[in-house]
């Protein structure tokens, strides 16, 4: 059981940890690079901040943890959000249809 989900990363630019940890309804807090800006909507299902920035991680941490409310209505958001941008049916079928493409069929 937690209430939300730090991710400070450097170098993972997608990771997967944060569909499943945003799907299980758990605002996320990590960090603005690569692919993750699609994963987590800022200040909406959860806070991105910038690398090495210590003081936003700190700021969005406790802000999050004294505001059950926000932590409810950020969580609900990424539930949703994952519902409608990563269910299985669309990334399926658009991968597939990225690699009939890239086939040239």
């Amino acid at each position: 059981m937690c209430d939300l989900l730090i991710l400070p990363t450097k170098m993972d630019v997608s990771p997967w940890v944060l569909v499943e940890a945003a799907s299980n309804g758990l605002p996320v807090i990590s960090t603005r690079i690569g692919a993750i800006e699609e994963i987590v909507i800022d200040q909406k299902t959860g806070w991105l901040c910038d690398v090495g920035d210590w003081g936003a991680i700190g700021a969005a941490l406790e802000q999050l943890l004294s505001d059950a409310p926000l932590r409810d209505a950020m969580a609900h958001a990424a539930v949703t959000h994952m519902r409608e941008h990563f269910n299985p049916d669309r990334t399926y079928n658009g991968l597939l249809d990225r690699l009939r493409m890239l086939a040239g069929k």
